[in-house]
């Protein structure tokens, strides 16, 4: 059997140039590769800054950019799609993604970028501000509370307990970005992939309040784990290699312990932003949310 090769950053440069050869005036790396932590299943993580784009068909190019670098340099390759005004704008918030990985970009290929092309004044797709940021966050914990359950019901299936612990740990990191993008959090914190990290860095009474909303049956490190998961749901070596201890740790009773810790954390995030920040549709949409999850769980 090939032994599969960890990426490296001459393979990140090869990608970068596949980029900006598709019309990218520069293109940066971070992540693993850059910090020289890379595995055989390790992706390559690239931010794509054109001179402008279409939000509305950010998604499709995102697709289409990230098949033509992985084919350039033969690994699996994430691409971050923004343009020149989108990327000044996110880096002056304290509690963006770019803010995360600021420190850490190194620039792996630069095109023939034309400044006339920039457009400054247009409508941004993602958040500009902090606060703008947290109730964006909690439309995403929203979105994601509508396919998770409060119980597991097929107690003899692995597989459904694993989907429904990874969905339960992706909303609590939602729930608390949301969180610390209210409260200004590092940015580097926000987006760590510990989640004891994350909430070590959020003021005092969140984390005792967190602490307490994550009950006696679950840990930080059990969120950590079903994050790193779910990250590596679509590759196959990362996740068959978890598969045989499955029925052991994906159980009814754990998809549940983390589903009810995901309630009571997203509930104490949605109000207290809403305190802070004023109270918006999502915060309904959430109490809704919660409302039907109990509900369920009692009568199931």
């Amino acid at each position: 059997m090939t032994e599969i090769a960890a990426p490296t950053l001459e393979d990140a440069r090869t990608a970068g140039r596949a980029l900006t050869a598709a019309g990218a005036r520069e293109v940066l790396a971070y992540g693993s590769v850059v910090a020289g932590g890379a595995d055989p299943v390790s992706d390559i993580d690239l931010v794509a800054i054109f001179d402008d784009v279409d939000y509305k068909n950010r998604w499709q190019l995102r697709l289409d950019l990230m098949d033509m670098a992985g084919d350039a340099c033969g690994h699996y390759v994430t691409v971050w799609v923004t343009d020149v005004a989108e990327w000044a704008a996110q880096n002056k918030m304290a509690s963006s993604f770019a803010a995360a990985i600021r420190d850490d970009l190194v620039v792996v290929a630069a095109g023939q970028g034309d400044d006339r092309a920039v457009v400054w004044d247009k409508p941004q797709a993602l958040p500009d501000t902090d606060i703008e940021a947290a109730y964006r966050h909690l439309e995403e914990v929203h979105r994601r509370l509508g396919v998770i359950s409060p119980r597991s019901q097929q107690h003899d299936d692995p597989w459904r307990h694993c989907t429904q612990s990874e969905g339960a740990a992706a909303v609590i990191a939602e729930a608390l970005r949301a969180l610390g993008a209210a409260t200004q959090t590092d940015a580097r914190a926000l987006y760590s992939r510990d989640i004891a990290t994350v909430v070590a860095h959020l003021p005092g009474e969140d984390q005792t309040t967190v602490r307490a909303r994550f009950g006696d049956r679950v840990t930080f490190d059990d969120v950590t784990m079903w994050r790193a998961s779910r990250r590596a749901f679509g590759n196959e070596h990362r996740w068959w290699r978890m598969m045989p201890e499955a029925d052991k740790i994906a159980t009814a009773e754990s998809a549940e312990a983390l589903t009810a810790a995901a309630i009571g954390v997203v509930e104490y995030a949605s109000d207290k932003i809403a305190r802070l920040h004023g109270r918006h549709q999502v915060n309904d949409w959430i109490t809704r949310d919660l409302k039907r999850l109990r509900r369920k769980a009692s009568t199931e």
